[in-house]
């Protein structure tokens, strides 16, 4: 009477489902009321609802037809891995352990996770739990079973899985079902994917606007845009909501105010702004980010590390190009026409070049050194194009920030030959203070790092430093007539060294000759390191062998040249440069804020003349002056922005190492007792140092090579402390027991 002697209360029959067949262990009968499986061929009935349920028929009636008309599984054991659109008639009966997993998250056209849809899996999920949690009463312990045994393989080698028996369902899982029912259509009501596949804007796009033709809204392209090879479109912006726009950068609309727009759209040539429109398209398109930037990159963390260094007077046109560079995929280029005309109608190739350089650095700092290296190849590229351009401001600012990309990543030569044309341009053109000071800073920020091997040159670019930020008036960026001077002197006798030969050092020859020797005594023995004769030789033998013949064989890129001195310094002079480096410190402060990175690195370049001041070599007694400028530095490597510091900072750390770990070094080679707070505070320095070096030495590499063997020191000095203090521990004396002793 029925097809396959289906029974005439069961829904309609859902198409086979085929799924390989799992293997199921097999469960002992553990109660009388165990229902048992049998193998059933492939056209074994569907499961029907036993006639001996205790559900009314009515109950069975209205469930049935509500099963047909839901998409969810009638029964509790739903699962929340179903795939959308999958048929689980099929699966409502059987066991966790064999529906098919989900593997993959669903994603949105955006390639998103569809929020709406895992939100709903979750509520599913959490209801399912519930569920378990609440057994049903002994009379109906089980409603659904795992099958004991499967059919057979069809001619394509899959199973078809067919429970023989079907099972009372109790009442209040039918209840409980329909609860989760009418939640679970509730909140998929409410909850809508972020970025809907066929999501629209609010109005129409500025160029179907122009030409007064009907606009579907689509997001990101209308369709009339996609018909012209468009991936993206402009979208105008309604009136009523520019008043109620957002003021912040990063979430407003692209808007002008008022006055400037009525200004510009007075300019607007009106009988040709289609192809005004297209042009600034295009330059848009040209600039725009890959979403693989924009996920890695935000416009938020490029502000953090550029935005204190930028010009004064292009900041704006800056901070306009990269907020549209870095705009996410999937947010819309809404706002209006004069907005887009003013920044967009004329880029230039100095422009996409500096856009690609701030992106570079920015990948640089954060540890992505593939895009960096992309984003550098596009600027190189560009560049190749006005190169020659050697009057003009813009190719010279991106020519400086092309040199601190470039000796981030290790090519010192190359970084050169930019700084020394850029220092030529501000000596024989002139430009404007704001300009001037800011091609200066970058060049004694990226040549302090590259001679730090020279006392006596890194001074002289620390002082430098000084007279930016000593007369109150750089607060606003602008330079004293006194410092003006000084900067100028600076810059013409920086270009003459460019001419200069360098001369060749002088090699004596009688110290020559005992490095030879103590090359050859070091190599024989390690040969022999292990004979009895070798190993009778007094304590600290080898160690002196292996400093002499390391030093003698060092090749100086991590070494202060000791040819070349500073003079001695007058305590006079000392604090007179303490009291302006006093002034200084405020002034940064003001301008840059208390724990920003940049200002950060331009007051450790300050401490750091005290440092080079109060010491020619960082051997014997260390001045508390040193000391103190030194645990300074440590100090201002514990903000949190400093993660984003660039190579520069690594020379006033390196110092302030030299010092915290020759103070250790004084503390081994001393018999005297040793105060167990001033050590402790020692270390904790040296791990600050050691730590921002480190970090910095894994991302630059030209940094590795000056400061691993500093690296290599500080961590050994340590060790040997370590030893000491755990041999040796009746040489520590606490502050409060000397206290004590004292009073008696």
């Amino acid at each position: 009477m029925y097809q396959n002697n289906a029974s005439p209360n069961q829904p309609p029959q859902q198409p086979q489902q085929r799924w390989i067949q799992p293997s199921i262990p097999q469960q002992a009968s553990s109660s009388k009321d165990d229902k048992s499986y049998s193998q059933q061929p492939s056209s074994t009935l569907q499961p029907t609802i036993s006639p001996t349920s205790f559900i009314g028929n009515s109950l069975r009636a209205s469930t049935l037809l509500m099963a047909q008309n839901d998409s969810h599984p009638l029964f509790p054991v739903f699962d929340a891995n179903l795939y959308p659109g999958q048929e689980e008639t099929s699966l409502a009966h059987q066991p966790r352990s064999m529906v098919p997993q989900r593997t993959t998250t669903l994603l949105n056209h955006d390639h998103h996770q569809d929020l709406g849809y895992l939100s709903q899996q979750q509520h599913l999920s959490s209801a399912s739990n519930a569920l378990m949690d609440h057994p049903p009463s002994s009379k109906a312990t089980q409603y659904v079973s795992p099958p004991s045994s499967v059919s057979g393989v069809d001619s394509d080698g899959l199973t078809n899985l067919r429970p023989t028996t079907s099972l009372p369902i109790p009442d209040q899982y039918l209840a409980s079902n329909l609860i989760v029912r009418e939640q679970n259509s509730q909140a998929t009501q409410t909850t809508t994917p972020q970025y809907a596949p066929h999501s629209k804007a609010d109005t129409s796009c500025l160029l179907c606007k122009i030409r007064h033709r009907k606009c579907d809204y689509l997001f990101p392209c209308c369709s009339n845009c996609v018909k012209e090879n468009r991936s993206f479109c402009l979208y105008a912006k309604r009136q009523c909501q520019i008043s109620h726009s957002s003021s912040t950068m990063t979430s407003s609309p692209f808007l002008l105010s008022e006055t400037e727009a009525e200004s510009i759209s007075s300019l607007l040539p009106k009988d040709n702004i289609e192809s005004i429109c297209k042009t600034i398209y295009n330059n848009i398109s040209s600039i725009k980010s890959s979403q693989e930037i924009t996920n890695k990159l935000s416009y938020d963390v490029f502000l953090k590390i550029i935005l204190k260094v930028l010009p004064t007077t292009d900041k704006e046109q800056i901070l306009q190009f990269m907020r549209v560079s870095l705009l996410p995929q999937t947010e819309k280029f809404v706002g209006s026409l004069e907005y887009f005309y003013k920044y967009f109608h004329v880029l230039g190739e100095n422009d996409c070049s500096f856009i690609w350089t701030c992106q570079a650095m920015c990948f640089q700092r954060i540890n992505e050194f593939a895009l960096a290296k992309t984003q550098y190849e596009k600027a190189r590229s560009r560049m190749a194009i006005v190169f020659d351009n050697v009057s003009d401001f813009n190719t010279m600012l991106t020519y400086s920030w092309l040199a601190i990309y470039l000796i981030g990543a290790g090519e010192r030569q190359k970084a050169e030959y930019i700084l020394n044309n850029v220092k030529f341009y501000v000596k024989e053109f002139h430009p404007e203070a704001e300009r001037a000071h800011c091609l200066l800073r970058t060049v004694l920020l990226s040549e302090s790092f590259l001679r730090s091997n020279y006392l006596d040159e890194l001074l002289e670019s620390y002082e430098t430093v000084l007279t930016f930020f000593t007369p109150k008036e750089t607060i606003n960026y602008s330079l004293s007539k006194d410092a003006v001077e000084n900067v100028s002197k600076y810059v013409i006798s920086s270009n003459e060294k460019m001419f200069q030969v360098q001369k060749p050092t002088k090699t004596n020859r009688e110290t020559s000759s005992l490095k030879q020797q103590l090359s050859k005594l070091k190599e024989v023995f390690e040969y022999n390191k292990d004979k009895q004769d070798y190993q009778d030789l007094p304590l600290g033998f080898h160690q002196l062998i292996d400093s002499l013949s390391s030093s003698s064989s060092s090749d100086g890129g991590d070494e202060l040249n000791s040819e070349r001195q500073v003079p001695e310094c007058t305590t006079e002079n000392v604090e007179h440069t303490i009291k302006q480096i006093s002034v200084a410190v405020e002034n940064i402060k003001t301008i840059f804020g208390p724990s920003d990175f940049v200002g950060n690195t331009f007051m450790t370049m300050l401490y750091s003349i005290v440092i080079l001041k109060k010491h020619k070599s960082f051997k014997g007694e260390i001045s508390l002056e040193a000391i103190k400028y030194a645990d300074l530095i440590s100090k201002s490597t514990q903000f949190e922005d400093f993660k984003y510091s660039s190579y520069g900072v690594a020379v006033p750390i390196s110092l302030a190492c030299r010092v915290h770990v020759q103070c250790l070094k004084n503390i081994l080679s001393s018999v005297s007792l040793i105060i167990t707070e001033y050590a402790d505070r020692l270390l904790t320095f040296i791990d600050m140092d050691y730590r921002s070096l480190d970090m910095l030495a894994r991302r630059f590499p030209l940094v590795d090579q000056k400061y691993r063997t500093l690296l290599k020191d500080a961590a050994l000095t340590v060790e040997r402390f370590q030893m000491m203090r755990l041999n040796e521990p009746s040489r520590f004396v606490t502050l409060e027991y000397i206290s004590q002793n004292l009073a008696l």
